[in-house]
């Protein structure tokens, strides 16, 4: 027995129809969505933020040591005595020559170079610390005699190729994410070190 056309058109329009697949999200889908984003980006940027601090004070500490050796090689070159130290105020590295060692002992003028200007410390970067060591560390007592116990010391390189043995401590101003770093110059050989250091160790 044969179904006519009709009757076929018929049944397959009484068959429930499926459902239609839902693509979109619900109002609270997108509030989870947005909040991981935020909390995500948050992370993100405390990470880097810390890590940006790090390499800013570990490349102003290569800067010192590589001006520490160029200090060390012009006053070798030139044969005149060298000092370095750093302003108060700026943080940045000082440089001057003794010009006339024996008409006018003592007398040291600043000193213009190109490898001084690449040595120039990023802003952000703070000097908490330029030491002596050793023999020529100077004495507490002429500090407070002279009223410069918080003052910066000056290292003196010598025409030999000889300096003053001294710590230098660079620290960034990130509250959050504070960084040091110390370079310390062996005088006797020139042997320089730079190393990362906890804040506490500052005061020690």
């Amino acid at each position: 027995m044969m179904t006519s056309g009709v009757g076929q058109k018929n049944t397959l329009s009484n068959e429930p129809s499926l459902p239609a697949t839902e693509t979109g999200f619900t109002l609270l889908e997108m509030v989870l969505a947005i909040a991981l984003v935020v909390m995500l980006s948050g992370v993100f940027i405390v990470v880097f933020s810390g890590s940006l601090s790090k390499a800013q004070t570990d490349a102003a500490g290569e800067r010192i040591a590589s001006l520490l050796r160029s200090t060390r090689a012009e006053a070798a070159l030139v044969g005149r005595r060298f000092r370095l130290t750093f302003d108060t105020d700026t943080d940045q590295p000082i440089v001057t020559i003794e010009r006339d060692g024996l008409g006018e002992p003592g007398a040291f003028t600043a000193y213009k170079a190109w490898w001084i200007e690449q040595s120039l410390l990023p802003e952000g970067i703070t000097v908490s610390a330029c030491e002596l060591s050793g023999e020529n560390t100077p004495d507490e007592t002429d500090k407070l005699e002279t009223d410069e116990q918080d003052s910066l010391d000056e290292i003196t390189f010598m025409p030999d190729g000889s300096s003053d043995s001294a710590r230098i401590v660079l620290t960034s101003d990130e509250k959050e994410h504070p960084w040091a770093v110390e370079i310390t110059l062996n005088g006797i050989d020139g042997t320089i070190t730079t190393r990362e250091i906890d804040i506490e160790e500052i005061e020690e």
